[in-house]
């Protein structure tokens, strides 16, 4: 069998390929960028960010508790104050609203709940429970929106 010396079209390395067969470069950093060109990823448009990453978060100030959501969880603890992060779960508006009217009882504001509240408290501890760091709710969710951004996770 027949060898014929190629070179690869995208980092010029040479190649020994058999005659007649496809030509496949060596380099593997090579590789990876031709698999990327030849499956480029898709990019994420703003609904399908609200759709698949958004997250209902749980926060507690004082004696408060705040359900609210977001896509940028980081960018919105930051704007947010708030004494700890208690828990979080994905889900967009609606998830939210059906939160806050489950816990009504417990209104003070629209988004504002007693932390008292032992239904609330309940479901927090259940959210915690199933977080990969039951002890660390933000690097939980960190975690968890990274890995559901990279597709690593089954929605």
């Amino acid at each position: 069998m027949s060898h014929v010396v190629a070179r690869c079209p995208l980092c010029n390395q040479k190649s020994s390929v058999p005659d007649g067969a496809a030509f496949q470069c060596h380099n593997d950093t090579c590789a990876e960028d031709a698999e990327r060109i030849r499956n480029p990823r898709e990019v994420i448009t703003r609904e399908q960010m609200m759709r698949d990453c958004a997250v209902v978060y749980y926060v507690a100030f004082g004696n408060r508790i705040r359900i609210g959501t977001t896509t940028d969880l980081a960018g919105r603890m930051k704007a947010l104050p708030y004494d700890e992060f208690v828990a979080f779960e994905f889900g967009g508006y609606h998830l939210a609203r059906q939160r806050r009217a489950q816990f009504s009882g417990a209104r003070i504001t629209v988004t504002w709940l007693e932390r008292s509240d032992q239904e609330l408290k309940t479901w927090i501890r259940q959210l915690r429970a199933a977080m990969e760091y039951p002890n660390d709710a933000t690097r939980s969710a960190t975690r968890a929106v990274k890995r559901r951004l990279l597709g690593l996770e089954v929605r």
